[in-house]
């Protein structure tokens, strides 16, 4: 009930401030009233509520789904989560351990980092910048004991393509296959055009050791007996499901030039390591030199389905410019790729970025260009050199602190021949201490997997970067 202060008198209603304020009086539920002198005019000061930790969800049910997969489901019970965290622990081991988060609202997670014929333990709690709730229930799950139809691994490639370009440039892709493995390696090819028709699936060996660079992949995937067009712009996804862990695929999409080839090449993504979650494109800009694409795809089976993807334009200079645009949504069927071309240029933004979030389905899916989570500030720089009307260059991310290689690293791919020379830089991140690194590398042909060649003795300081150039040609003369 409301305590007035003495001498109080029934208030009127009115709609100004307070005059001189001589009595306050607090209510049950803790709202505070102010009244000035002859309670003419009163204020309620009404009690907001404290920030609270989220309620605990419920509910969790684990679903084997392949044998590097499980999934995972449950109810959402809170109204001012920031996101939930899911965590994974071996079954009779008492040690949690992280694995992932979702964002506000979520109520599933894929769990694509499990290994064959395990079982698993898993809880999720929500949590906001207050706290964290209660874990959820704890569930289990086992993954089957034998990978689907003898497969290892599974990559995805988010492009490759033969296609005429702007000022008179042509660009094709090579593919590079590289089994590092002791075994030979079955290897089965699902091609899934986004331009130029055609589509579907061959299968083919390769040995232990061995590296096959095919200079034009849609030829190569024709010549294994994939039904795709003989001329015309082809333009697609491929992904490679293997029999071994140690296979690899790169892609490399160039043009000719003057002097050589100018483009870009990038790696086959493991499809456990997907996006789930939104994801950011940064360092783009549209001018008279520059003109960035954006595409995406999905990385997913047609058992997992088709998805919807949204993606918002952000400029990249909010006092100048403060613009941003949510895109229409873009559904695409598994395996399936969408690019816009000059993106910012519709959204009259010079430079900026944008955030691609999957809003309906399930599978994974894969964006161009450089992807971050950004959950902070994004560090990147951009190498090259002008040519074709414009620049050929390759844009790449700081390495995070933490996420350099430690031990030991692969480079796939290389190459020395009249018109491609393969380059190998070494950096020392000096994160550990002051102390010089020393290399010692080793060479492979990738024609018959044998070691041609060993190179020690190679030190780099801290902080330091040292570049071979022409490394197959100084190290291993005759490896192409």
């Amino acid at each position: 009930h409301l305590h007035p202060c003495q001498g109080a008198k029934p208030p009127k209603t009115v709609k100004h401030g307070l005059a001189s304020p001589s009595g306050v009086a607090m209510d049950g539920t803790g709202n505070l009233y102010v009244a000035d002198s002859g309670n003419q005019r009163i204020r309620v000061l009404r009690r907001s509520s404290s920030p609270s930790s989220p309620q605990a969800p419920t509910q969790l049910r684990a679903t084997p789904v392949s044998p590097s997969r499980i999934d995972l489901t449950w109810q959402d019970n809170s109204t001012n989560e920031t996101g939930f965290r899911v965590q994974r622990r071996l079954a009779g081991s008492a040690d949690w351990v992280p694995i992932g988060t979702t964002a506000a609202n979520g109520t599933k997670f894929s769990d694509r980092g499990a290994s064959p014929d395990t079982l698993y333990r898993y809880r999720v709690q929500a949590f906001n910048d207050t706290g964290s709730s209660a874990f959820s229930n704890e569930t289990e799950a086992r993954t089957p004991a034998t990978p689907t139809r003898g497969i290892s691994s599974r990559l995805f490639v988010p492009v490759i393509l033969t296609a005429s370009g702007r000022n008179n440039s042509f660009f094709t892709s090579e593919l590079t296959l590289t089994n590092r493995g002791n075994q030979t390696a079955t290897l089965r090819h699902t091609y899934t055009a986004a331009a130029g028709g055609g589509g579907g699936a061959a299968s083919e060996t390769l040995g232990a050791g061995r590296q096959k660079i095919a200079a034009n992949a849609i030829d190569y995937l024709r010549a294994l007996g994939i039904s795709i067009p003989a001329a015309g712009n082809r333009i697609g996804t491929l992904r490679v499901e293997a029999s071994g862990t140690d296979v690899t695929v790169t892609v490399r999409t160039t043009t000719r030039m003057a002097d050589g080839r100018a483009g870009l090449a990038y790696p086959g993504i493991a499809v456990a390591d997907g996006f789930e979650e939104a994801v950011y494109l940064c360092g783009l800009r549209q001018n008279a030199q520059d003109r960035s694409n954006v595409a995406f795809q999905n990385m997913g089976t047609s058992q997992e389905g088709n998805i919807t993807l949204r993606t918002t334009v952000y400029s990249g200079d909010p006092f100048a410019n403060p613009r941003s645009r949510v895109l229409p949504d873009v559904t695409l069927d598994p395996g399936g790729f969408h690019q816009y071309s000059g993106l910012l240029g519709t959204a009259g933004i010079e430079q900026g970025y944008v955030r691609v979030e999957r809003v309906r389905g399930d599978a994974p899916f894969y964006a161009y260009g450089v992807i971050n989570d950004l959950t902070g500030v994004v560090i990147g720089a951009r190498t090259g050199s002008p040519g074709g009307g414009g620049q050929y260059s390759v844009f790449y991310n700081a390495v995070p602190y933490g996420a350099a290689f430690d031990d030991t690293a692969w480079v796939d791919a290389l190459q020395q021949n009249r018109e491609t020379r393969s380059n190998l830089a070494l950096v020392n991140t000096g994160e550990v201490d002051g102390s010089d690194s020393v290399f010692r590398l080793e060479i492979y042909d990738g024609d018959t997997g044998r070691r041609v060649n060993t190179v020690t003795g190679i030190r780099v300081p801290a902080r330091g970067w040292h570049q071979i150039n022409g490394i197959l040609g100084n190290y291993a003369p005759g490896t192409t």
